[in-house]
């Protein structure tokens, strides 16, 4: 039973983080015609609340899929896939807080008066950035849903009892 709950809640997560990811890839060519301060007040608003939200739910998602492919060590086909998952949501995490943050930091400071020269570049950057979590996330999402769809073989590790 908890197996169960656990990589259900994990599936709900991921495709929470999907969804989001997949919202923010939707945005960038709408969001590429705005003028910058166009741009900067959608952007302060719209994502005011993404960090603290998204950052607690794919975290949690992170941590019960580890608790997932714990439970399903000894089973193969579903643990290979559920490390597909995990590693996936690992990058994806990873990439937010070495490329997106800092991005996310620097655009926080800035004014619709007093917008950088290089503004566009940022955008730009931070859309591909999203673009590479939305690939991520749907890896994480299809490994994950995959891990619940086959059927273990073997097991990786025999107990001897």
């Amino acid at each position: 039973m908890p197996l169960k709950i656990a990589r259900f809640i994990t599936l709900v997560l991921l495709a929470l983080v999907l969804g989001v990811s997949f919202s923010h890839a939707l945005q960038a060519a709408p969001k590429a015609t705005l003028a910058g301060f166009f741009f900067l007040d959608i952007h302060h608003v719209l994502l005011s609340r993404y960090g603290t939200v998204m950052g607690t739910i794919e975290v949690a998602a992170l941590v019960l899929a580890l608790v997932s492919l714990a439970l399903v060590r000894r089973e193969r086909p579903p643990f290979v896939a559920n490390l597909v998952s995990v590693v996936a949501l690992a990058v994806m995490l990873l990439v937010w807080a070495v490329f997106i943050y800092p991005i996310n930091q620097e655009v926080a400071t800035w004014t619709a008066v007093a917008l950088p020269a290089d503004w566009e570049q940022y955008r730009d950057r931070w859309h591909l950035w999203h673009a590479i979590r939305t690939g991520l996330a749907l890896v994480a999402f299809g490994a994950f849903a995959i891990s619940l769809l086959v059927e273990p073989k073997k097991r990786l590790f025999a107990s001897p009892y």
